[in-house]
């Protein structure tokens, strides 16, 4: 980033602030300012020039001028590419300042992608000179240069670790700045393959830390990350986290994935930008390990509705020595709730099973019934995951299909109804669900006491009336509701109007 402040005065005073210089287009606030303190009066042959050193592109598109109503003849030095200084002139003329407004040129600079230009150079200062003429013609001229600008440059570590659980290789992959870098990397993408031996598990890549991402899952062999920008706050500990499952086909000589990771000096699309690689060539086997305690959790049904029972089945093993004090966690995704389990959690817990010491070869399962929440939408997912020791955990995921909820509700004019008093009521009937409800229909049934108008005592008008011991029973098709499709959100209303007999009992 590169910041000037130049102030050319009649006192012929010149201040530079300059910083650091990456490898990306300059934003507003980092932009080049010349700040011309001229006299209150009206002054002539004002021309001004700045000498960007050999490492700095000069933007013509992005200058601004303030202060002066006569916009400047502009003369810029070939080349202009940053392999050599640039010298750029601005002739203003005459100037009338008797408003004291001064002249302000602002405008960006951007460092070159040239081989010499790397993180820690440090770039000549910037040079400034101001010329003018008084009313009496005599030449006043004033120059100053700034201190060095030091080029900074993204760069990103690559890290992965791989552990096996009983099914699935856990492919671990982190990102952070190292301890050099102080500009953003821009354009990050972060692309795995894996071997032929190794099938990626459709859905389960995911962002564990880090800036807003996209997955992009390409094929079962090969799958991406992209980040519009990784600032330097990721750095040391604080990591970008990524992490996906992947099914071992052949546990023999069970060879690593291969991931390249790219990014850019500047954001978009730039002809001057700089591009960086990392990489992992996935050299060397997986070290294989030998599991204490294994665990796996299995959900049913699959998929599952809003509103439905989710049933999860934990299955643990110790496959070595005597395991002692073990316990299990389960975590539960946050759109289901506990039911119900078997054996029963700890007590005052909903997802932790004290096990004690399990001997070699040992085995248990764990029953557990949940429920779905009724407002999950449709087509998401659900993710659950047990563990037990400190290196074996599974996870579940569980799609959630759409389906439609109907509720009705039947609210009365009076909770009172005297003999020989009417009544009125209206039945409103409502899709709660995230599906589409289909020919919903409506039956109410009148106490036999009541007194019902066929013609008038209902709008809509039944499609039925019949009575028996029941009553007297009401009924709507979805002609009458106009109901063939009622989607979610939607409603309807059906009011009514009772009488009760003037002999009837209370």
């Amino acid at each position: 980033m590169i910041k000037n402040s130049i102030v050319l005065a009649s006192c012929l005073l010149v201040m530079i602030a300059l910083q650091c210089a990456a490898l990306d287009d300059l934003d507003a606030e980092r932009e080049v300012l010349l700040i011309v303190d001229l006299p209150a009066t009206v002054v002539y042959d004002v021309t001004v020039s700045d000498l960007l050193p050999k490492g700095l592109i000069y933007k013509s598109a992005s200058l601004r001028i303030s202060g002066s109503e006569i916009y400047p003849k502009e003369a810029i030095s070939d080349p202009n590419d940053g392999t050599s200084g640039v010298n750029i002139t601005w002739y203003f003329g005459e100037v009338n300042n008797t408003m004291d407004q001064d002249i302000r040129i602002g405008f960006q600079a951007m460092v070159a992608d040239a081989p010499d230009i790397q993180a820690g150079v440090v770039l000549s200062g910037e040079k400034a000179t101001l010329r003018w003429r008084d009313s009496s013609g005599c030449l006043h001229f004033c120059s100053d240069e700034s201190d060095g600008v030091v080029i900074i440059e993204p760069d990103l570590i690559l890290e992965r670790s791989i552990r096996q659980d009983e099914y699935y290789e856990i492919i671990t992959l982190q990102i952070s700045h190292s301890q050099s870098s102080s500009s953003p990397a821009f354009d990050v993408d972060l692309s795995e393959s894996l071997p032929a031996e190794m099938a990626y598990l459709p859905g389960s890549a995911e962002i564990l830390s880090g800036p807003d991402g996209k997955i992009v899952e390409s094929n079962p062999s090969h799958l991406m990350w992209h980040f519009d920008a990784i600032d330097s706050s990721w750095v040391n500990a604080k990591k970008v986290i990524l992490s996906y499952r992947a099914i071992p086909e052949n546990q023999s000589n069970l060879h690593r994935p291969k991931a390249v990771l790219s990014w850019t000096s500047a954001a978009g699309e730039n002809p001057n930008e700089r591009k960086y690689f990392a990489s992992d060539d996935g050299e060397g086997p997986i070290p294989q390990s030998d599991p204490e305690l294994a665990i796996s959790m299995i959900d049913d049904p699959d998929p599952v509705s809003p509103g439905g029972i989710l049933n999860y089945t934990v299955n643990y093993r110790n496959f070595k020595d005597h395991a002692i004090w073990a316990m299990v966690h389960v975590i539960y995704d946050g759109n289901v709730s506990f039911l119900s389990a078997s054996p029963s959690p700890d007590t005052g817990t909903e997802g932790q099973w004290t096990l004690g010491d399990i001997l070699p070869q040992r085995s248990g399962t764990i029953n557990i019934s949940t429920r779905v929440d009724p407002a999950m939408p449709g087509d998401s997912e659900l993710m659950s995951h047990a563990q037990i020791g400190s290196n074996s955990a599974a996870i579940s995921r569980t799609k959630v299909i759409g389906t439609s909820v109907l509720k009705i509700e039947n609210n009365a004019s009076s909770p009172i109804l005297c003999p020989g008093s009417s009544l009125n009521y209206t039945l409103t009937f409502k899709n709660e669900g995230s599906e589409d409800a289909l020919n919903v229909t409506v039956t109410d049934i009148l106490d036999g006491h009541l007194q019902f108008d066929e013609v008038a005592g209902s709008t809509p008008r039944p499609s039925r009336i019949w009575r028996d011991d029941e009553g007297i029973h009401l009924f709507w098709n979805a002609e009458t509701l106009r109901s063939r499709v009622l989607s979610p959100g939607q409603f309807g209303e059906i009011d009514l109007q009772v009488r009760l007999e003037d002999r009837a009992e209370s």
